[in-house]
């Protein structure tokens, strides 16, 4: 493989391992997995093998009706001999056609994903799967075990990824393998919506600028590292199950390379499509970036704006001003 269809590669095995789940493929599954694998997930604990897991994730959707899972804010990192891999996760559960009660379940989450290199082609050792929110007709799902929408209580279960263990950026540090200029700016965003996310505020920290300006409702404009990542911190605090999905909708790169700016769409699981089947967002951000001496891409502002919006009617005009 070349470093560019490696990059594609890896990023496809999201797409294919959330395919045969949906579709629960037991030969798909366990054909993408060492026979040694292990799952670890919030909805039905450890399972360890192959064939285990392939029949376990198959087993869990199969009676449940058609499903469709959508990844969002994919992250490739990889060296010569192991790579990580992370997504955004959405999906729709809905019973089987001629049910009586119709029930549908819409829920969100997160996927880490390990793999080996080494052999012929890649696979699949380590997976963990965390559900972070389910809405509709969670009791059309009774058998996951899904996190409630409040702060943390003591006997809860523990998190299936922490983000201060489990992050990509820090399984793999050094990541080796090559990618384009636009797939590191959009990076750039999804490292600081992980880290909000996970509630990792070093995390998100570092992707700003020391004299970054955040323009966020309700927050106001935020000027400064530290004060932005104070206040996204309080922010956050309330809402352990917020997700942050998004796409680039475009990049633009200044003419020497170390700047650059993007307008990238917020994702609402649920209503991502208008009534014309097009893109929709329920909101974007205007975002410029610096490439610091490490030539990595930070966020210099971040201007989010709160509507509704298709790739044919963002703006680039931003709202903040200079002080």
């Amino acid at each position: 493989m070349t470093s560019t269809s490696t990059h594609a590669a890896l990023s496809e095995s999201v797409r294919a391992f959330c395919d045969a789940w949906e579709g629960a493929e037991v030969p798909m599954l366990r054909e993408q997995l060492t026979e040694d694998a292990r799952l670890e997930s919030n909805l039905f604990g450890t399972v360890q093998g192959a064939e285990p897991i392939a029949e376990a994730l198959a087993r869990d959707l199969a009676v449940r009706g058609q499903v469709q899972i959508t990844p969002s804010n994919v992250v490739v990192r990889a060296d010569a001999e192991r790579a990580v891999v992370s997504a955004y996760l959405w999906g729709e559960a809905t019973e089987r056609s001629g049910s009586p009660s119709h029930q549908t379940m819409l829920w969100g989450g997160m996927l880490l994903l390990e793999l080996s290199l080494v052999a012929p082609q890649p696979r699949l050792h380590t997976l963990r799967l965390q559900v972070n929110w389910g809405k509709g007709d969670v009791a059309f799902m009774a058998h996951w075990r899904l996190p409630e929408e409040r702060l943390w209580q003591p006997g809860d279960p523990i998190a299936t990824i922490v983000s201060d263990l489990d992050a990509p950026w820090r399984r793999l540090p050094a990541s080796t393998l090559p990618f384009s200029e636009e797939a590191a700016i959009a990076e750039a965003w999804y490292q600081y919506a992980w880290g909000l996310d996970l509630a990792d505020t070093a995390m998100y920290a570092g992707c700003f600028t020391d004299d970054v300006v955040a323009h966020l409702p309700p927050m106001g404009t935020l000027r400064g590292r530290r004060e932005a990542t104070a206040t996204l911190k309080a922010f956050r605090q309330p809402w352990p199950w917020i997700q942050h999905y998004g796409e680039p909708i475009e990049i633009r790169i200044a003419e020497r390379g170390t700047r650059a700016s993007m307008l990238l769409g917020r994702l609402s699981p649920g209503y991502t499509r208008d009534a014309d089947g097009q893109r929709l967002y329920s909101g974007y951000y205007r975002i410029e970036l610096r490439k610091d001496a490490a030539h990595r891409w930070q966020i210099r502002r971040l201007d989010y704006q709160a509507e509704w919006a298709t790739a044919t009617t963002v703006k680039w005009e931003s709202n903040i001003r200079d002080a």
